[in-house]
């Protein structure tokens, strides 16, 4: 027969166990709660986080952050979609304008000319966005690491600075290039090519005609370090941050769609590289550090 004792802890041990039941399955509807409205819509909904450090605590701060990054990315998308809307909106609009102005005019062959080389300028520039826009999302997703292979600095950088050695000449700039060794990153020799046109691009572009640019590769270790820089106007401090957000530009006057730097962070990031925009004192200076293709993602 069971004593007192044992009776008493008998007792004690399934009002412990039930105590638990009820603990975890309170826990468990909270997260069930919280699914059900984040389902609902709300994105910026949370799980509680209690003081502890037990394993509920844990998974709760786990989902927490992966609710923080999906909200995040939520909001980069709904931006993206609106801008991109924005940014085909405007220039189909001043197609469909001047065409119908030059068609409601009866303007003569000439200007019926003019007005077609001026539509399809339009429409090349929105084939560029929507490529580049491609490039990006195909990009972000990681699909393009299927593809990585050992590619050589020397040999793909000397092709890039190669073709633009003629437009740098005719606006007087000095486009330099020094590689120090062999660098080799493994990785996808077209998306690195697209970093360091993107650079070169944006150099001669908005630098305000700087005298020189310069681009530079070498192996440091386990890491290869690619530099650019320019002796143009540079970019405030307070700005290098925002230049590498999607659509974000310094100057709305200017040319361009916004997305050239954010397109190179992509692409160093799927690299498993950083990059860094510093002050060439004049100009920029952009840093990037890639693992050398030894140690490659």
């Amino acid at each position: 027969m069971i004593g007192v004792g044992g009776l008493l802890a008998l007792t004690l041990s399934a009002a412990g166990a039930f105590c638990l039941r009820v603990w975890i399955a309170r826990r468990i509807e909270a997260i069930r709660d919280a699914a059900r409205d984040i389902e609902r819509g709300n994105l910026g909904r949370r799980l509680p986080v209690s003081g502890g450090s037990g394993q509920f605590a844990r998974l709760n701060q786990d989902l927490n952050r992966m609710l923080d990054k999906v909200e995040q990315r939520m909001d980069g998308a709904r931006h993206v979609s609106n801008t991109i809307a924005h940014s085909l909106r405007t220039p189909l609009g001043r197609i469909r304008t001047h065409l119908d102005e030059t068609l409601h005019a009866r303007s003569d062959a000439v200007a019926l000319a003019a007005a077609g080389d001026l539509a399809v300028q339009e429409v090349d520039g929105l084939i560029a966005l929507l490529d580049k826009l491609l490039q990006m999302a195909e990009t972000e997703s990681g699909a393009r690491r299927q593809s990585f292979e050992p590619v050589a600095m020397r040999d793909m950088v000397a092709n890039v600075v190669e073709r633009y050695q003629a437009a740098a000449h005719e606006m007087a700039v000095a486009l330099v290039m020094e590689i120090e060794g062999n660098p080799s990153i493994r990785g996808d020799r077209q998306l690195l090519e697209s970093v360091l046109t993107d650079l070169l691009d944006n150099a001669l572009k908005y630098a305000g005609h700087p005298t020189a640019i310069g681009v530079y590769a070498a192996q440091r270790g386990d890491e290869v370090i690619l530099l650019v820089h320019d002796d143009g106007l540079g970019i405030p401090v307070q700005e290098r941050t925002n230049v590498l957000q999607r659509f974000y530009r310094l100057n709305h006057e200017q040319q361009g769609n916004g997305i050239g730097l954010s397109t190179v962070a992509a692409i160093v990031s799927l690299h498993g590289g950083t990059l860094h925009l510093e002050d060439a004192a004049p100009g920029l200076l952009v840093r990037m550090v890639f693992p050398g293709s030894a140690n490659a993602v």
